[in-house]
């Protein structure tokens, strides 16, 4: 009795002539009908019949118990090529659609796809779930042979270029060119509509394709598949231990999204229920396969293979096969090496459809070996290859990994695998590629190197070249332009659009027909209803949270298509800026900016819609180029003074710094500390380490008016029992740390005049000492010549200056820590401080504080994290803090956010009681923050940045 399908990683090629295949001749006397379904991302081991210890997917077990069961089948390791691949028959470097966005995923339409054979032959064609092949005309599934189109574009529900806040339940697809509202979770929808169409229609065979999005991310199911996942973890210890956050991954993820799995496979049960009720199951081929690597695969159970999705590794692509043909096709297990370019030849070759075909295939058909027919499938060798998104990091070269290169391949022949043209496995011996063999075998390196020389010189060409998308043409107009099509450049998710990722492309476009077109160059979608510069809180979905929308200044926009360059001013409150220009037929390139209000470039528009006027609107005149200077952005230079060792949202604040540095907004050039503990510069070390950046340079207070203390989470840079560091970092004492005030002097004057912001969080010990220091041998100037040189803001933690939020009437008697820790220091700063000030009251995190809820659960990326751990020290949640730090650091790089009101311009001072004053003076130096009485956004912000794992700047990348 068949209980599971055998794992054959270990087993030796199956002799052929045991294959049995009924029929002796592939012509049928009722052409069978054929389903296929592709799940995303699932790998091979998330199958109970693969031994998944976790996931119980009965119906898929059944399914393989009567298929075909190809146990070394391979897919591309990431979407697109796989799903360009199984259309054409082609490897994927034939087709142009190599990657999951980046301008890279549009398949050639000069190829065929396996609708256009289907259809050829006289079979209904329908496609239900994801194409990730071309969102825009001529690339469209309606351009590529369905009849029936269903779908939804690019990578994922949710992706740039789909619907806005789409989030698997009932959400709006594309039917037959037109958005459509369906009620109902994503993959029930699928399934369902493809079974109404079938049930449509008798007359014809059907060929129905279901590429389903999930189990892709954002991994989102309905809760009652939940449960049974939960309750297989909690049973099994070792592999919820194994599963260790890498990459944002958790348990509470993987069980979403092995949820999502579940539901999947219920959906398999409820097709074939319908087969059967209708009388269709006997003369229906049902093929069951994945288009990639387990996307967790990795962390919990891969079936004892390396590596994940988007990897070269096996469990990057070896991806489950299942074919049942009832009656026709034997079900067995069959190792032969085979991959998804061969399901186009086999399928035509079961559906007597081969005179349809191309000429010229890369994928071979099973059907001779199934029939025990003399067959070369034995020593075929493959070659693997694909363009990686632009942000990976790669071995096999220092180029854009977006690119197409030789050595990104993997090369396979039998068991053995040549990875990047340099290392060699045998996966037979070694299943989980721990080995390098390849000194052992340099005859076997060197034929594999070879056939991937000859393979490259084949497709070298082709694959360098570009699609282009058509603008003009009648069976599109207007056109939906998106960022996902920016040549080798990654925005594909409304998750960056949110965050406002800053970047920019190349769109390569084809102009149907010579006329006037108009360009609509706009940040957010039109459905979302959102104008150019808006934020917006975090969005409640049905089953999470989407993040909310960060405020972009754009004050105008720039547009070049062809060698026309327009400009224009952005309105107050317009969704968009729009550009008429005359445009001549053939290819051109288009690129857009948008510009601040000094000129400085912030993004390209993430949306353009592009529509050929009718002919009345053809008498409007041109706009004349006007030429604008663009700047790149400037990451904002920083200095952190802080008390660290008190109060854990110092911590928190440091963790807000190190996620505007990676995102580009901000460089920590230096960190003083005002507390002289021999721990305190140790533990801002650790934390900067544990961010990718212990080389940033740490002073400590020489002059300390304060008797120092260890702090309760100074204690996490001491070694544990074991002499091992709890969080590593290099300086061991604060004694070997420099002074604070030479380190403020060194990093001020090696910075741009007017360039550096200060954020002081605690004493004003180091500030006021640098003041006073006298000229040396770092520069002649005095502190108070170097500050006023090179200090653009100091945005000071300090003082009490309001009762509550939208008080206006008294002064909050408040002796605030920090000013009463050091008055006299605090006293001479607030005299004598050069440039401008900006002070965050007591009141100001007093009256916004951070969720606890963010502590228990944003920070479960890593088992260690200094920010959370500092925080239950401090004082163990449930508590929220107030967040007086964080929130001089935000202001101190996001100033022009809207996240508070300034007060008039005025003067500080301190009294000798520790109170603070302020008086209105026109032209005053100093201001202070102001609480908005919306604090959602200044919220969302602090425990977005706070909590963000670490993560590397391009050019900390580089």
């Amino acid at each position: 009795m068949f209980n599971r399908c055998r794992i054959a990683l270990l087993l030796p090629t199956v002799f052929l002539l045991l294959l049995v295949f009924v029929l002796a001749k592939p012509a049928f006397a009722e052409r069978p009908n054929v389903i296929v379904v592709m799940t995303d991302d699932q790998g091979y081991g998330e199958f109970s019949c693969h031994g998944n210890p976790i996931a119980k997917t009965t119906n898929i077990d059944a399914l393989a118990a009567q298929s075909l069961r190809m146990t070394d089948f391979h897919a591309a390791p990431m979407c697109t090529p796989t799903r360009a691949q199984l259309m054409t028959g082609l490897d994927a470097f034939r087709t142009s659609a190599i990657n999951v966005s980046s301008g890279r995923t549009l398949l050639n339409p000069k190829l065929k796809t396996m609708a256009d054979v289907f259809g050829d032959a006289g079979y209904r064609t329908g496609i239900f779930g994801k194409w990730h092949l071309g969102d825009n005309y001529p690339f469209r599934p309606g351009d590529r042979g369905f009849q029936e189109a269903l779908w939804f574009p690019s990578s994922h529900i949710n992706s740039v270029p789909d619907f806005w806040d789409n989030d698997y339940f009932d959400d709006t697809y594309i039917h037959q060119g037109v958005r459509k509202k369906y009620s109902g979770y994503c993959t029930d929808v699928f399934f369902d509509e493809a079974m109404s169409w079938i049930d449509n229609d008798d007359e014809k065979p059907f060929f129905v394709y279901l590429p389903l999005n999930a189990a892709h991310y954002p991994w989102f199911a309905p809760e009652k598949y939940r449960d049974p996942i939960r309750k297989g973890i909690a049973a099994k210890p070792d592999v919820f231990a194994k599963v260790t956050g890498k990459g944002g991954r958790n348990a509470d993820n993987l069980t979403s999204f092995l949820a999502m799995g579940a539901n999947i496979d219920e959906n398999m049960g409820r097709l074939d229920a319908f087969l059967k009720e209708n009388g269709l199951f006997d003369n229906t081929i049902v093929v069951f396969l994945t288009d990639n690597g387990s996307d967790f695969g990795d962390q919990y159970y891969n079936a004892g293979m390396r590596g994940r999705k988007t990897q070269l590794w096996e469990g990057g692509h070896r991806v489950p096969c299942f074919l049942r043909y009832p009656g026709k096709v034997k079900p067995q297990d069959v190792n032969t090496l085979a991959h998804v370019q061969d399901l186009l030849p086999t399928l035509a070759g079961f559906a007597d459809a081969k005179e349809h075909l191309p000429e010229k295939l890369d994928g071979d058909d099973w059907g001779p070996m199934l029939r025990g027919e003399q067959h070369d499938l034995e020593d075929r060798t493959l070659v693997i290859n694909y363009s990686r998104m632009p942000m990976f990091k790669v071995t096999y070269t220092k180029d854009n990994p977006a690119i197409p290169n030789k050595n990104g391949a993997v090369v396979m022949w039998k068991s053995w695998r040549l990875v990047e043209n340099k290392w060699l496995y045998d996966v037979a011996a070694d299943p989980h590629q721990d080995k390098d063999v390849a000194a052992d075998n340099p005859e076997l390196v060197e034929r594999l190197s070879k056939h991937l020389d000859d393979w490259w010189a084949t497709v070298e060409e082709d694959v360098m070249t570009p699609q282009r998308v058509v603008i003009g043409n009648d069976a599109e107009n207007p056109s939906l332009l998106t960022a996902c099509e920016w040549l080798d450049v990654f925005i594909d998710q409304q998750l960056q659009i949110r965050l406002a990722k800053r970047k920019n492309g190349v769109w390569y476009l084809d102009v149907d027909q010579a006329g006037k077109y108009r360009f609509e160059l706009r940040r957010y979608p039109k459905e979302s209803g959102f104008a150019l510069q808006e934020s917006f809180p975090a969005t409640k979905v049905t089953d999470g949270q989407y993040f909310p929308g960060k405020k972009m200044p754009i004050e105008k926009a720039k547009f070049k298509i062809g060698e026309t360059e327009l400009a224009a001013d952005a309105e107050e409150g317009a969704a968009g800026v729009s550009f008429e220009v005359n445009l001549d037929a053939g290819p051109t390139e288009l690129q857009t900016w948008f510009l601040d209000k000094d000129d400085v470039e912030i993004t390209g528009a993430y949306y353009v819609y592009a529509e050929r006027l009718n002919d009345a609107a053809m008498a409007a005149k041109p706009q004349q180029a006007e030429a604008l200077q663009v700047e790149p952005l400037k990451a904002i230079p920083l200095i952190f003074d802080t008390d660290l060792g008190n109060d854990c949202d110092d911590v928190l604040a440091m963790g807000v710094i190190h996620s505007l540095q990676s995102r580009g907004e901000c460089e920590l050039l230096a960190v003083t500390t005002t507390k002289d503990h021999v721990l305190a510069a140790p533990f801002a070390d650790a934390i900067n380490t544990f961010y990718g950046r212990g080389d940033i340079p740490i002073g400590v207070c020489r002059n300390s008016n304060v008797t120092p203390d260890a702090g309760k989470f100074n204690l996490l840079a001491e070694q544990k029992d074991d002499g091992q560091d709890r969080y590593p970092h290099d300086l061991r004492s604060g004694a070997d740390a420099q002074s604070a005030v030479e380190l403020l002097r060194k990093t001020l004057m090696a910075q741009e005049d007017g360039s550096v912001v200060l954020a002081q969080l605690g004493f004003s010990t180091n500030l006021a000492d640098l003041l006073r220091s006298k000229g040396d041998d770092i520069s002649p100037m005095t502190g108070m010549e170097l500050v006023k040189k090179k200090v653009k803001l100091l945005s000071i933690m300090a003082g009490a200056f309001r009762q509550i939020v939208g008080d206006t009437g008294h002064l909050y008697d408040h002796k605030e820590y920090n000013i009463n820790q050091d008055i006299p220091s605090a006293q001479f700063l607030a005299q004598q401080w050069p440039t401008q000030i900006v002070w965050s009251g007591f009141e100001i995190g007093k009256n916004l504080t951070y969720p606890h809820q963010s502590i228990l659960k944003d920070y479960r990326y890593v088992k260690h994290h200094p920010l959370p751990e500092a925080y239950t020290l401090y004082e163990p949640p449930p508590h929220d803090r107030p967040t007086w730090d964080l929130t001089s650091v935000l202001y101190a790089v996001r100033p022009d956010h809207d996240y508070f009101d300034l007060s008039k311009p005025g003067k500080v001072t301190v009294a000798d009681n520790a109170l603070t004053t302020f008086e209105e003076a026109e032209g005053g130096r100093d201001r202070y923050l102001i609480l908005k009485k919306n604090k959602a956004r200044a919220t969302e912000a602090l425990v977005q940045l706070s909590s963000q794992p670490p993560q590397a700047t391009t050019s900390e990348k580089e």
